[in-house]
């Protein structure tokens, strides 16, 4: 049951691969350098028709994309790792608050 990582620098990739290391989970790592523009490619497009990095292939072949929802869909399918409150925790809402925060506030910031 081995993930596969599309990861590169300056992209959300590394708090995903934190998250996989987290919840004990195998995976691997396929390099894409947005410098080169391989994200732009039609084999990458296939992968996520919106050309960003990163991108997690589950074991069962679904395709995530986005930073935050890969995070919570990957604690959601591993709660033993007790990353996450659960859902209906009174936490959980504050923690999807900054995770949405994060990624459309900071990360937005950072990559400009």
């Amino acid at each position: 049951m081995t993930y596969k990582l599309y990861d590169g620098l300056q992209t959300g990739g590394a708090v995903v691969r934190a998250t996989l290391v987290e919840i004990g989970a195998p995976y691997e790592i396929v390099t894409t350098d947005i410098r080169t523009g391989i994200q732009n490619s039609d084999a990458y497009s296939e992968i996520n028709p919106r050309q960003q990095v990163p991108s997690l292939v589950f074991p069962d072949g679904q395709i995530m994309t986005e930073t935050s929802a890969i995070i919570v869909h990957l604690a959601d399918c591993h709660p033993d790792a007790d990353l996450l409150p659960p859902p209906g925790h009174p936490e959980r809402g504050q923690l999807l608050r900054w995770l949405a925060f994060c990624a459309t506030n900071l990360y937005e910031g950072e990559s400009r």
